[in-house]
C-alpha cells in the first residue's frame, strides 16, 4: 500500500468511526444480524479492492474513492447490495453491489436515492453500449479517438460513471479546474483506464449525435415535441 492510500484509508476508517459512535445511541440492529451482513458483504466484495478491514469496518479502494464501509448495516434491495460508508474527505453515502454491473458510487443521503442514483447509471451504461451495438464495436471507436478530444464530467456521467469517482480522479490528477473549463484531452483520459475508455466512447457518441441534430435540425425539433407530446 503507498502512502497516500495508506493516508486516505486512515481518514477514511476515522469518519467511519465517528459514525458507528454516533449510530451507538439509536442503533436498533442487533449484533448477530450486524455480523451476518458483514459476513455476507465480505463475501461480495473482490479482495483487490479491500485496502483494510476489521470486524466492523471495510476500507476499499474502487474507482478512485477511497471508502470505508460500514457492512453491518448493508441491506439488499432486488438485485442490488447497499453499503453505506464514508470517504477520506467525510463525504457519506453508498457502495452499491450488482451482479451484472461495476460497483457504483452514490452520494445520496438515503438508501432509496442511492437505489435511484445505480438504476439510472445502469440505464445510462446500457444505453452506451447499445449506441456502438457491442463492447468491440464501442473499443475500436475508442481506439480511433484523437488525443486531444475534450471529455467533460456530463460525458463521464453519460456513461454510466458515479460523480463522486469522477470527481475524485479529476482531483487526484490536479486537473479538476481543467475539466471544468475546457473539458479533459482523452491522453489525460487514458490514465483512468477502462473508465476513461468510456468517457472517451461516450464523448464520442455527443459529437456524433450534435452533428447528426445540426444536420437535421427539423427531424430533430419533430422528435422532441414527440416525445414531449
Amino acid at each position: 500500500m503507498n502512502l497516500l492510500l495508506k493516508l486516505r484509508a486512515e481518514a477514511a476508517t476515522d469518519n467511519a468511526c465517528n459514525i458507528l459512535t454516533r449510530y451507538s445511541s439509536t442503533d436498533t440492529v442487533n449484533k448477530v444480524l450486524k455480523e451476518a451482513r458483514a459476513s455476507a458483504v465480505r463475501s461480495k466484495i473482490d479482495d483487490k479492492y479491500i485496502v483494510n478491514q476489521s470486524r466492523n469496518i471495510i476500507v476499499t479502494e474502487i474507482g478512485y474513492v477511497t471508502m470505508a464501509l460500514l457492512p453491518g448495516y448493508a441491506f439488499y434491495s432486488d438485485e442490488l447490495i447497499l453499503i453505506p460508508g464514508v470517504d477520506d474527505k467525510d463525504q457519506f453515502g453508498y457502495l452499491v453491489l450488482s451482479e451484472k454491473f461495476k460497483p457504483f458510487h452514490s452520494l445520496a443521503q438515503d438508501a432509496d436515492g442511492a437505489i435511484a442514483d445505480t438504476r439510472a447509471a445502469h440505464a445510462r451504461a446500457t444505453a452506451l453500449l447499445d449506441y456502438y451495438g457491442d463492447r468491440e464495436s464501442m473499443n475500436k471507436a475508442v481506439q480511433s479517438a484523437p488525443w486531444y478530444q475534450l471529455s467533460t464530467i456530463e460525458d463521464a456521467i453519460n456513461a454510466g460513471l458515479c460523480e463522486w469517482g469522477t470527481v475524485s480522479f479529476l482531483k487526484r490528477m490536479k486537473i479538476n479546474l481543467l475539466s471544468k473549463h475546457i473539458g479533459v484531452p482523452r491522453f489525460l483520459v487514458r490514465f483512468s483506464g477502462g473508465f476513461g475508455n468510456r468517457v472517451t466512447a461516450s464523448t464520442i457518441r455527443r459529437f456524433e449525435e450534435g452533428r447528426a441534430n445540426s444536420a437535421h435540425p427539423e427531424s430533430s425539433t419533430k422528435t422532441v415535441k414527440g416525445e414531449h407530446a
